[in-house]
């Protein structure tokens, strides 16, 4: 063999050299690369999904966030019921008007609308194969945020679909039960009720409250249509329950008392909610 075609060879086999070593450089950067993006993407929905699972109705991780907001909801309502009983000399319907208004705070708070840029790009969706559209709803600023449980608190029952559309039991069933109650309080303050109304109310008040007991009181996974109508009857009973105490007594002092037993109601309502779904999470 020639030099010439011995340095041929030579050249042939470090040009063949080269390519393997770029063939496998390539394909070692891009699956590095593919690598990255799903370990990234992994760590983006792990990320997602934990931050998220703490937003449930309970609204808190720990006794403190509900204990607290507690004790200054009571005391504003307080402050608020002795101003309103200084200008209408303690009229006994002052808390029953203080309770409208809040609940209509309320109301608004529960339908999760907020105010956002039209354009404004969610980075990450904490549930997969469910779209960002099933879980909230935009109108130009504004958006609805009515779903806001982690995928295993959905699963368990905690929101409900309508039309493609995931809403919490809780938030919705207590806005409903809301409207309602601020129906009711209305009326009674405009009209009074009749005889027959008034004799119904002992009998509807256990079960307004008999449902809600039921569900945190036994071990039993109900169906999310429950929890709806629990949530709703649990305002309803406790507006019902002003009322009648209105009726009875005709007392600003009996109804201030009703009014904090209803807002301690709503509070330890929030607290064996929030420790029940902390221990769903463990499991």
């Amino acid at each position: 063999m020639s030099t010439e075609e011995t340095n041929c060879i030579e050249e042939f086999c470090q040009d063949c050299t080269r390519s393997c070593c770029q063939s496998c450089t390539d394909s070692c950067t891009a699956n590095c690369q593919d690598s990255c993006n799903q370990a990234c993407s992994d760590a983006c929905s792990n990320a997602c999904s934990e931050s998220c699972s703490g937003a449930t109705c309970s609204c808190g991780s720990s006794t403190d966030t509900i204990f607290l907001p507690y004790l200054f909801t009571l005391g504003c309502a307080l402050v608020t019921s002795i101003f309103l009983g200084i200008f209408q000399a303690f009229n006994s319907q002052g808390p029953i008007i203080m309770t409208i208004f809040g609940s209509v705070i309320l109301a608004f708070n529960l339908t999760g609308i907020r105010i956002h840029r039209p354009n404004q790009q969610f980075s990450c969706n904490r549930m997969k194969n469910i779209s960002r559209n099933s879980l909230s709803t935009k109108f130009g600023w504004f958006s609805i945020n009515h779903s806001h449980h982690p995928p295993h608190l959905i699963t368990a029952g905690h929101e409900f679909q309508f039309k493609k559309k995931f809403f919490c039991t809780g938030c919705y069933g207590i806005l409903l039960g809301t409207a309602i109650s601020i129906i009711l309080g209305s009326v009674y303050l405009i009209n009074g009720f009749d005889q027959q109304i008034i004799s119904l109310i002992p009998l509807i008040l256990p079960l307004t409250f008999l449902p809600i007991t039921l569900r945190y009181l036994l071990p039993f996974k109900f169906p999310s249509n429950f929890k709806l109508i629990a949530n709703s009857l649990l305002p309803i009973g406790c507006s019902l329950m002003l009322v009648y105490s209105d009726i009875l007594f005709q007392n600003w002092v009996f109804n201030m008392s009703c009014v904090f037993l209803i807002l301690t109601a709503a509070f330890l309502r929030s607290l064996v909610a929030q420790r029940r779904n902390n221990q769903k999470k463990i499991i």
